[in-house]
């Protein structure tokens, strides 16, 4: 009887300690739960109306034919406002663009014409197609369609003025500041014949521009 008595305390001091025989089982691993994937970086969405104010300067080479051959500058400052509507397809962007712009455009008109002949370029304007690649908040884009421009010359003491079309292409960068505020730098060159039959004989020739201009507009 004392021998199993002995024989149980054993076993029982034997569960009691640390490590024994009956030590309770040990904890379960612990399970790895994954990071949650980040949320992806959003795409500005450059869809929808835009209206804007631009300012730059503008670069005019003039040459007129003969009987009054001529070449000269016109250069001077431009302001004017600009809109457009865009769609968006993925990366691409495309849509239509116009301006409208007040040019400071003016100086004198060199021989043949007679002392004093002045000529000067005011109101200019742009109707082009654009496309381009959106990355993201950045849109490089090109244009192309139809430049107009009123172009003025005193010579002699007679006045006369046209407006003329032409042609235009160029291209530009664009950044989205915010959801609803965009700025942007544009060039364009265009390429203008024009008619001053004001005057014996006619005075015809072309123009040919290079404009640099940065804008801000508000998207809708």
């Amino acid at each position: 009887m004392k021998k199993a008595l002995l024989s149980f305390a054993g076993l029982a001091l034997a569960a009691a300690l640390p490590g024994g025989a009956f030590a309770a089982e040990p904890l379960p691993p612990p399970v790895f739960v994954p990071p949650a994937a980040p949320s992806a970086d959003t795409t500005f969405d450059w869809a929808g109306l835009y209206l804007g104010v631009q300012g730059g300067y503008g670069w005019n080479s003039v040459g007129t034919d003969p009987p009054s051959a001529s070449e000269f500058d016109l250069d001077g400052a431009v302001l004017g406002a600009y809109g457009g509507f865009n769609l968006q397809l993925d990366s691409f962007v495309f849509g239509v663009d116009g301006s409208l712009n007040y040019s400071f455009a003016s100086g004198g008109l060199p021989a043949p014409f007679p002392g004093g002949s002045v000529a000067s370029i005011d109101w200019t304007t742009l109707l082009r197609g654009r496309a381009g690649i959106a990355l993201d908040n950045v849109l490089i884009y090109g244009t192309a369609g139809l430049a107009g421009a009123n172009l003025n010359a005193t010579i002699g003491g007679v006045s006369d003025s046209v407006f003329a079309w032409g042609w235009t292409i160029g291209g530009g960068v664009e950044v989205g500041i915010s959801d609803s505020l965009t700025g942007r730098i544009d060039y364009s060159y265009a390429d203008i014949d024009f008619n001053l039959d004001g005057f014996a004989p006619d005075v015809t020739g072309n123009v040919q521009s290079h404009t640099l201009m940065g804008g801000f507009s508000i998207k809708y």
